[in-house]
């Protein structure tokens, strides 16, 4: 091809000498021409030694022809030749004829290029002589082009990849014919990545040669071989090349690259394994093999073990990858520590080179293991009503391995009961902490003991966690509430009955007894139930009746009903109130205060009278005198009063005594009549009458029986004193007694009046006690007597007393208690006291318990007199191995005994209380805060006191102190040890050091950034029980600083003079400002004017965004930084330079000194420079007709803008191609029209590059062979400046190659048995790399060449995940030098025996071409596995402590471990494991099966029981591996349980499981011992309440509360809910009765957990009889308790159809009674047995009328009083009175109501006396309590029975007396009177007719030294009563009855018979003698009647 470019000033030149020539050869203009000659082409170009030709044309224009002679006329240029033939043409008129010229341009060597020759030549005209023209033509000789290259020195070299050779090329222009500009090319195949170094160009002159370097790098990814490489030199013309080719040999450069599969850091628990998988991928440049081992490190010393599954990896090709799963196993020791991590790393070397190796680095970090730990310090059950707090201190320790966020919670149904003091902590492993969990019960609670509630602790994982329960005993809080249901207001008459509702409530928490009372001033009016049974808030209603008295007024009354609990320890009551409205009654009374007066004849006597208003409303009373003595007057001060209901009103009555009267008694009779009645027509009033006597005359004797006697201190005696009336009238004698003189406590008792009848004598008693302090002597006691009416009638007598001396002593105080120690000496003060009467000595000793080994006294004899007192000390030591007792304290008596009457004996109590030492301690903070910054100290002063009772050595820690800046000043470390003796207080410093902030990391940093530093100082005592604790606030104050950097680039270039825009113009720069402070601060950021030199034109600001927006406030936080933006804007004339800009910041808001930076503005003018360079510069194409993509070539052309400013640029194609070629440039590999390069040119930022795609299409049939150069050239849209850049295209035939390579012709499987479909366990995968060595693409087909096994399948894919087949009808394409992966995937036979098999492939493209075709062998090895395990291999870990099953009690954490063992050769994967438990009894009761499926249970059909899974999971087991796993935690609970294991377990297929192994027989174990949490309960103790035990024993009342306390333990392994107590005893009628707690169930049920101790208590209702034999017993038979079987088997644990208890021991039943062995049951020593027994005895018998007459109806009534222990109630048991009376008569009376203990009833009945001639009846009562089962037991039977004589006494004889019809009231001159009147007048009759005269022993033995004449008479007997006749007169009509009656008769008695016995009109009746009333109460005999005496019935009625 010829260069058709030329350059301007050539082109220009030529032309010139073009001209130039034609002016020199141009004919003359006069010159005539015949002819014309033309030559074409006038110019040609040539190459060297090539021949142009020119044709000349001569035409004959004349008319003749010619002849014309052609001649080249010009000079030859050397080494040219030139000519013309013809020489010479005959061309004929108006012909022409041609000529060529001939033109051969030289060598090289005389042809340089751009050469031009002129050659003229003549045509001279010879036959017509027409003259002669000439003419020119130009031949220029192009350049020609032709270089050699040749190799200097070797052709063939070997590199490494990424390595570089060099050769070295010499370069020659020797075939050319000017000056040269060669491109060098390469090309190669396979060397895509490869980098290759050489000049683009060298320009060499004709001749010249160089030497350039020619450089080969293989890419790092080189593979091994040779590639032989041709470098092309290229001539200018672009077609022109010679080629050299070297070679290069690839070193095998091993290469490997090391990929993590999943993840390379793991976490793992201590003691446990973890597995690591990565790939290895050779990326090596040739097949290689690699070693794997384990470097050594650290992490081996640290106990941690390593290993691999495989150590070697074979045969793995180029790019070849391979995943290595779980090929690194890691086992953490089982003592390491959270977080600790360990590196390991595994070395992958190179076989062929073992110094390549790439490493794989696991991180493995040991796994917080969670454990947090919580235990109860100082009990976990405590006691508290409701609503009162009760603290629990809770221990938390972190169990755990590494520090934990532990945080507790409340959980149960009472959670809501506790608040925890603090409920989140940070432990260090192993740490402790301690909170203090308040709980207080809910108002209302119920009484009961064992309210749980569960403390959990939850680590920070969320899912570990630790539960510890504590209990609160609620204890009993007693309420009563007492309420009116109704009206609680009711009216009523006086003498009405009303009732009321009451409501009693127990508001209390537990059953109670509620005694009811009634209170209040009309609190008699009412009755109620004493007492009711209410249990926790239930009520019930009783009954109050109310009775209204038949005296109450008109008005309201209240009765408080008040309800007390009766089991309260104090007073706990409520009351209510009822009114009773009375109605209003009219009711009149008169009340004489001294009806009976005396007076003087024609005197006057006033009577005081009561007026009472007894109804119930205000009342006017009208008074009235009725009757009075003839002569007299009487009158009233008021006749009318108004007076109040139930009020009085005095009124005075004159009675006036007429002169000369009679000494007589005489009546007034008065009446007060209710007006207020009357004005309603009622009559309604009262009478009275007064008696008034004239004055008599007064006179008597008094005589003492005993006028001397001795006594001793404190002895009673009595004296008799004979009084005798000698007056005209009754006498009232007043008694006095005085003496003896000058001594004191001494009592006298006697009666101070005494009533004398007129001629009667009386006697009276003096009774003398003498003072306990009376001293020996002699004593005068006189009695003075005086009439009462008359003061001057006095006698007295006297007594004289002998005292003899007491003894007594007496020490004090009587006890006292002391604490103490071992070692200790104590001191008591004892006072004693002579209390004797005279001077006494006392001997004191030493007694008690320890008295005489502890004790010793300061005097051992005291002489004290009378009345004194003297002290002793005892003093005590106590032996140093001296223990506190457990229960009260140990005793020393002393005791004092008088010398002279050792029955004179004191003695006093001391008791010492050996204490246990105590130790506590006390710590206060004199001050709690301090100041200080980072980097400061604070110091808090600590005062510490031991204020326990010992001395200590108290430990000072840091309870918390999280970052450890604390320390002790006097230790310097964070502990300090302080000795104090007891109330000894000590001041300890504490520093607390905060670090400087700016070195300050982490949590310090975070720390000095808070406001407040707290550290919490514990002081424990030496013992640790006991601990205070001090908080400690250290303020942490603000420091201040900042930093300034900048970020990115601190210079910026710019070019403002072309930015006319603000915008562009506009330069930012980034800084970043630190708050060194710790403390949110306002940092001043600003541009500084010190230093800046930007001119003034310029603007500069800060922002905070990146667009130079936004303020920038400056508040950063502590130690955190924040960005901000300098925008700079220079002006547009700003001149070339650099300008600094200079930014300061300055903390605390500006006041701190500022930090400066700078940044630089440099200012440039712009520039425009452009670069190019293809990826790839040469390509090859083998064209194929009708596939365009084979038949384009795509060039990338990376142009970059290296201009200051954006730019456009144009690409074009410098040279023309031809036919068969089609180029264009494009934006992007598309060859899409809207992709194509702008031909006005695309833009392209400065310093940014861009793609240029020059796309190439050929015509397969128009483009020959060959390497095409073709120059692509780019300039900006100014055309400033331009770039060139050469691509080649080779253009070749297609070839056809085909290469294999298998990558693992072996595998080796372990099919899995009966897969699913889906599986791919039974398929072993081959990787085989097919490379298409052929030039152009082809398609290729696997195909199986070897017969397959039954069962046996192979596939083809392209992909390993099998989502791509490779068809094996139409194959998959290969790109030429391509290669590709086939899959082969061989499906084996689940059933396979072990053993290899070999499959051949053949891989052939589709034309099935020889030299495409491969086949290869594949190798399967099929390998089985065998899972074993034995019993061995299970193990049992208790709350993390391994152990045998008899050390696991319920409620442990159980987990199973498990080792599993692969004996196999093959790997198993997926093996299923499973670890479960299942009860040794298999379910059959469907309740049973129902409450296993409930916790989880289910039904395993081949074991053919329900199985628990605590692990079921799938793992991998490596041949020959062994695997350790855990089970899920098991919280075991009561029950016999089996544990077992099971591996590649299938349900359906129990023979061969998932897995086919050699062995199917080993898959399953179970745990070698069973599990049998069984509880082994037992009573270590037992005890009733203490005041029904010892020697003071109380004996319980029927329904009395009898607590028995059981103290229960649980030995054996499981919880018991619901365990039983019960207690028995042996009743007086049946053994081994079974109590009743609260009278209502015969147990109390509880619960203990294992290893535990309960205290349970059994209240029992005290029922009669005699009990002994007390036994307590738990978890009994069933069949003893009369538990029937079902109930035996379902509230129990299931087991009592078997054992026949509730709950299974294990036949460990011995010590569930309690006591053992039949022994009785004692406490203090003293067998406890209870008599709860009444006692009944007669207490008296009455009789009405008290003096029955023979045929009298007499009620006698029998007063039973129960003496016993215990309340009798009204049952099956009755109890009679039986009387008889002696004659044969009997009756027999059930007792129809209760007899509680002490209380007495009244059984009545009625008896006729009995006419017998007797004068005695014997009368006999006895009390029949029943027989055998029905006989009532007592405490005593002797005393059932009481006698008593009665006399015989006939009825009086009354004669025949017709009607006794009312008699006359007329007695005397005055009114009649009614009998009751006359009991206010008379004496009391005397029944004896002598006094006698009793005295004491002592007395008598004292009157014996009296004179004879002195002696008391002797006592007389009283005579019998004998029968008088007396005759009864009618005072109306005369008429008599006579009777005859015993003169001992009363004279009512006499009137009751005669009303009695006769039709009388009615009973009131007085008895008059001589027309005297006779005093009712007197017997016949005293009241003067003796046989034959008169009397008169005189009616009391109207």
């Amino acid at each position: 091809m010829h260069n058709t470019n030329l350059n301007t000033p050539v082109r220009v030149a030529l032309l010139f000498a073009v001209g130039l020539a034609m002016l020199a050869f141009m004919p003359s203009a006069e010159a005539s021409e015949s002819f014309t000659v033309g030559v074409t082409p006038s110019t040609q170009n040539g190459d060297p030694d090539e021949t142009l030709t020119y044709t000349i044309t001569v035409e004959n224009t004349g008319d003749n022809d010619d002849t014309y002679n052609l001649t080249i006329t010009s000079t030859t240029r050397s080494g040219w030749n030139e000519y013309i033939l013809p020489t010479s043409l005959d061309v004929k008129d108006g012909q022409s004829e041609t000529a060529t010229l001939y033109v051969e341009i030289g060598d090289r060597d005389d042809a340089p290029a751009d050469v031009t020759e002129f050659i003229t030549f003549k045509t001279e005209s010879i036959t017509l002589d027409a003259g002669a023209t000439s003419k020119s033509v130009t031949a220029k000789v192009d350049q020609v082009y032709g270089n050699t290259l040749t190799i200097n020195g070797t052709t063939t070299q070997n590199a490494d990849p990424d390595a570089t050779v060099t050769f070295a090329v010499k370069v020659m222009n020797d075939e050319g014919n000017g000056k040269d500009t060669i491109t060098f090319s390469q090309t190669s195949s396979g060397t895509d990545d490869w980098s290759f170094v050489f000049p683009g160009s060298v320009t060499l002159d004709k001749d010249e040669s160089t030497e350039i370097s020619f450089s080969a790098t293989p890419d790092i990814n080189a593979l091994a071989g040779l590639k032989s490489i041709s470098l092309f030199a290229t001539s200018e013309d672009s077609s022109t090349a010679t080629s050299v080719t070297v070679t290069v040999r690839v070193n095998k450069l091993p290469d490997l690259n090391v990929v993590k599969v999943g993840s390379s850091a793991e976490d793992v628990e201590a003691g446990k394994r973890v597995d690591y998988s990565f790939s290895v991928t050779n990326k090596g440049n040739a097949v290689d093999s690699y070693d794997l081992e384990i470097e050594n490190g650290s992490w081996y010393d640290k106990g941690w073990e390593a290993s691999l599954d495989s150590e070697e990896i074979s045969s793995l090709d180029v790019d070849e990858s391979i995943n290595l799963t779980d090929v690194l196993v890691i086992k953490a020791p089982t003592n390491a520590v959270a977080d600790d991590e360990v590196t390991i790393r595994v070395k992958i070397s190179s076989q062929e080179n073992s110094s390549v190796y790439k490493t794989y680095t696991s991180r493995t970090t040991v796994l917080q293991d969670f454990e947090p730990k919580l235990k109860v310090i100082g009990g976990d059950t405590q006691s508290a009503p409701p609503d009162e707090e009760v603290s629990y201190t809770i221990n938390i320790t972190n169990d755990g391995n590494g520090e934990d966020d532990i945080t507790l919670s409340l959980h149960g149904g009472n959670a809501t009961w506790g608040t925890l003091a603090e409920s989140s902590f940070t432990l260090a492993a192993g740490e402790s902490d301690e909170t203090t969990l308040r709980v207080t019960a809910p108002d209302g609670t119920l009484a009961q003991n064992g309210y749980s509630i569960t403390v959990r602790a939850t680590s920070e994982d969320t899912t570990t966690k630790a539960n510890r329960a504590v209990f609160l005993n609620v204890q009993q809080v007693y309420e009563v509430s007492v309420s009116v249901s109704g009206d609680s207001t009711k009216n009523g008459d006086p003498g009405a009955s009303v009732s009321y509702t009451i409501t009693v409530k127990n508001k209390g928490n537990g059953d109670d007894t509620v005694n009811l009372a009634l209170e209040g001033e009309n609190s008699d009016w009412g009755s109620i139930v004493e007492d009711v049974d209410l249990e926790a808030g239930e009520s019930t209603s009783v009954n109050l009746s109310v009775n209204i008295d038949e005296e109450a007024n008109f008005g309201d009354y209240t009765i408080i009903v008040n309800g007390s609990s009766d089991e309260a320890s104090s007073d706990v009551y409520d009351t209510t109130i009822v009114t009773v409205t009375v109605n209003k009654e009219y009711q009149v009374d008169l009340l004489i205060n001294e009806a009976q007066k005396s007076g003087d004849a024609a005197s006057s006597v006033v009577y005081d009278i009561i007026v009472k208003n007894k109804g119930t409303g205000e009342d006017t009373i009208r008074l009235s005198v009725d009757e009075w003595p003839m002569g007299w007057t009487a009158n009233f001060n008021e006749t009318e009063i108004d007076i109040g209901a139930g009020k009085d009103a005095p009124v005075n009555l004159t009675v006036a005594i007429k002169e000369k009267e009679d000494n007589q008694a005489f009546y007034v009779n008065i009446t007060a009549i209710s007006v207020g009645a009357k004005d309603e027509d009622l009559d309604v009033n009262a009478t009275a009458s007064t008696i008034t006597t004239v004055n008599q005359y007064y006179e008597f004797r008094m005589t003492s029986v005993l006028t001397y006697t001795k006594a001793d201190p404190e002895d009673t005696f009595t004296v008799d004193i004979l009084l005798d009336n000698k007056g005209t009238g009754d006498d009232t004698i007043d008694l006095e007694v005085t003496g003896p003189e000058n001594a004191t406590g001494w009592v006298t008792d006697i009666t101070p009046s005494v009533e004398v009848p007129e001629g009667e004598n009386r006697t009276v008693t003096l009774t003398v006690t003498v003072s306990e302090d009376a001293v020996k002597d002699s004593y005068y006691i006189t009695v003075t007597g005086v009439s009462a009416d008359e003061a001057s009638e006095t006698h007295d007598v006297t007594i004289q007393v002998d005292v003899s001396q007491r003894y007594e002593v007496q020490m004090l105080p009587r006890t006292e208690t002391k604490a103490a120690e071992a070692n200790d000496i104590l001191e008591f003060s004892i006072t004693v006291k002579n209390k004797g009467t005279g001077e006494d000595t006392f001997d004191l000793e030493l007694g008690g318990e320890v008295g005489v080994s502890w004790g010793s006294l300061s005097n051992v004899s005291l002489t004290i007199p009378a009345g004194g007192s003297a002290d002793v000390v005892l003093t005590v030591e106590v032996p140093a191995d001296a223990q506190p007792k457990s229960e009260g304290a140990y005793e020393i008596l002393v005791n004092a005994t008088s010398v002279d009457n050792t029955t004179a004996v004191d003695s006093v109590a001391r008791y010492i209380d050996v204490e246990k030492k105590e130790l506590e301690v006390e710590l206060t903070a004199e001050s709690s805060s301090a100041q200080a910054e980072p980097g400061d100290v604070a110091y808090f002063d600590l005062n510490v006191k031991n204020v326990g009772n010992d001395v200590d050595t108290v430990v000072l820690t840091f309870q918390t102190d999280t970052r450890k800046w604390a320390t002790f000043v006097e230790t310097g470390t964070d502990t300090h040890s302080v000795n104090l003796t007891v109330n000894q207080q000590k001041t300890v410093r504490v520093q607390v050091s905060l670090p400087e902030y700016s070195n300050a990391t982490g949590q310090d940093k975070t720390a000095l950034e808070s406001s407040t530093y707290q550290i919490m100082v514990k002081a424990t005592t030496g013992d640790g029980s006991q601990s205070d604790t001090a908080s400690l606030s250290t303020s942490i104050q603000q420091i201040y600083g900042a930093e300034l950097t900048a970020q990115g680039a601190s210079t910026v270039i710019t070019y403002p003079s072309t930015e006319t825009s603000v915008n562009e113009r506009q330069e930012k720069f980034s800084f970043k400002v630190k708050n060194l402070g710790n403390k949110v601060d306002t940092i001043d950021v600003q541009v500084s004017g010190s230093g800046s030199t930007f001119p003034d034109e310029w603007s500069a600001s800060i922002h905070t965004g990146s667009t130079c927006s936004g303020t920038f406030s400056g508040s950063v936080g502590a130690g955190t930084s924040k960005t901000f933006y300098l925008c700079i804007t220079p002006d547009v004339e700003s001149e070339p330079g650099n300008y600094t800009v200079f930014v300061e910041a300055m903390a605390r808001n500006g006041a701190e000194e500022a930090v400066v930076t700078n940044v630089t503005v440099e200012v440039r003018d712009p520039t425009r420079s452009v670069s190019l360079s293809a990826d790839e510069p040469s390509l090859n194409l083998a064209p194929e007709v009708g596939d365009a993509e084979k038949n384009t070539a795509r060039f990338k052309i990376v142009i970059t803008n290296d201009g200051s400013h954006d730019d456009k640029f144009i690409a074009e194609l410098d040279d023309v191609l031809g036919t068969g070629w089609s180029t264009d440039f494009y934006t992007k590999n598309t060859a899409s029209s809207g992709d194509k390069w702008a031909t006005s040119g695309e833009e392209i930022e400065d310093g940014q590059t861009d793609d240029l795609w020059f796309i190439v299409e050929v015509d397969p049939d128009e483009v020959d062979e060959g390497s095409y150069n073709m120059s692509v050239t780019v300039k900006n849209a100014d055309e400033d400046i331009s770039q060139s850049i050469t691509l080649t295209l080779q253009i070749s035939a297609p070839q056809r190659g085909l290469t294999a390579t298998v990558i693992d012709p072996a595998k080796e499987i372990s099919p899995e048995y009966k897969a699913s479909g889906s599986s791919t366990k039974n398929t072993v995968k081959f990787k085989v790399k097919l490379e298409n060595s052929g030039t152009h693409p082809d398609s290729f087909i696997p195909d199986v060449e070897s017969t397959l096994d039954d069962d046996w399948e192979v596939s083809f894919y392209q992909d390993s995940s099998k989502t791509q087949p490779w068809s094996t009808s139409q194959g998959v394409e290969i790109e030429s030098d391509e290669l590709d992966d086939l899959w082969i995937f061989v499906d084996v036979d689940d059933g396979a025996d072990e053993s290899n098999y070999t499959i051949t492939i053949s891989v052939r493209n589709t034309d099935d071409d020889p030299s495409a075709r491969q086949e290869f062998e594949l190798s399967v090895e099929v390998q089985r596995s065998d899972i074993t395990l034995a019993a061995s291999d299970i193990q049992l870990e208790a709350d993390g402590v391994v152990g045998n099953a008899s050390a696991i009690k319920d409620g442990d954490t159980v987990t199973v471990l498990v080792e599993v063992t692969n004996s196999g050769i093959a790997d198993a994967d997926d093996v299923q494991v499973e670890i479960f438990y299942y009860p040794k009894k298999v379910p059959e009761d469907q309740n049973d099966i129902d409450d296993l499926i409930n916790k989880g249970f289910e039904l395993d059909a081949g074991k053919n029981t329900y199985i628990y899974s605590l692990y079921k999971k799938s793992t991998n087991l490596k041949a020959g591996a062994t695997k350790s796993l855990a089970s899920d935690d098991w919280i075991i609970e009561g029950g016999e349980w089996y544990v077992e294991v099971r591996v590649d377990y299938d349900e359906d297929d129990t023979d061969n499981g998932e897995i086919l192994e050699t062995n199917e027989n080993n898959n399953d174990a179970r745990y070698s011992e069973l599990l049998r949490i069984k509880p082994d309960l037992a009573i270590s103790d037992l005890r009733v309440d203490a005041r029904f035990a010892g020697l003071t024993a109380k004996t319980p009342n029927v329904e009395d509360q009898v607590t028995f306390t059981a103290t229960v333990v649980n030995k054996g392994a499981a919880d018991v809910d619901n365990a039983r107590l019960y207690i028995t005893a042996d009743s007086s009628d049946e053994s081994g009765v079974i109590l009743q707690d609260r009278g209502t169930k015969d147990h109390v049920e509880f619960s203990i957990d294992a290893g535990a101790t309960e205290t349970i208590r059994f209240r029992w209702k005290a029922v009669s009889g005699e009990w002994t034999t007390f036994r307590a017993e738990v978890n009994p038979s069933c069949s003893d308790v009369s538990i029937n079987i079902f109930d035996c088997e379902q509230q129990g644990d299931g087991a009592g159809t078997e054992t026949d208890h509730l709950y299974d021991e294990l036949k460990r039943y011995s010590d569930n009674i309690f006591p053992v062995g039949g022994d009785a049951f004692q406490q203090d020593g003293v067998e406890v047995k209870f008599e709860i027994l009444p006692d009944f005895f007669i207490k008296e018998v009455k009789m009405d009328p008290r003096v029955p007459e023979v045929g009298d109806d007499v009620e006698i009534t029998v007063v039973i009083e129960n003496k016993g222990n215990a309340d009798w109630k009204i049952g099956s048991q009755l109890l009679s009175v039986v009387f008889e009376d002696g004659v044969g008569g009997t009756i027999t009376t059930q007792v129809s109501s209760d007899i509680n203990e002490g209380d007495e009833i009244e059984v009545k009945f009625t008896w006729k006396f009995p006419d017998e001639d007797k004068d005695l009846l014997l009368l006999s009562y006895e009390l029949d309590v029943g027989s055998g089962s029905w006989e009532i037991d007592q405490t005593d039977t002797s005393n059932d029975e009481y006698e008593e004589n009665v006399a015989v006494i006939q009825p009086a004889v009354v004669g025949e007396i017709a009607a006794l019809d009312v008699f006359s009231r007329e007695l005397v001159r005055g009114t009649g009177f009614k009998v009751y009147h006359f009991v206010a007048l008379m004496f009391v009759a005397v029944l004896a007719l002598a006094v006698p005269i009793v005295v004491s022993r002592r007395m008598r033995r004292g009157a014996a030294t009296v004179e004879e004449d002195d002696a008391a008479p002797e006592a007389v007997e009283a005579p019998p009563p004998v029968k008088i006749a007396l005759a009864i007169q009618s005072a109306v009509d005369g008429k008599t009855a006579n009777v005859k009656v015993p003169s001992n008769m009363p004279v009512e008695r006499l009137v009751q018979n005669c009303v009695g016995k006769f039709p009388l009109p009615h009973a009131n009746f007085a008895v008059h003698v001589n027309g005297e009333a006779v005093d009712s109460g007197l017997s016949l005999a005293d009241a003067g009647l003796v046989d034959g005496s008169e009397i008169q019935l005189v009616s009391l009625e109207e």
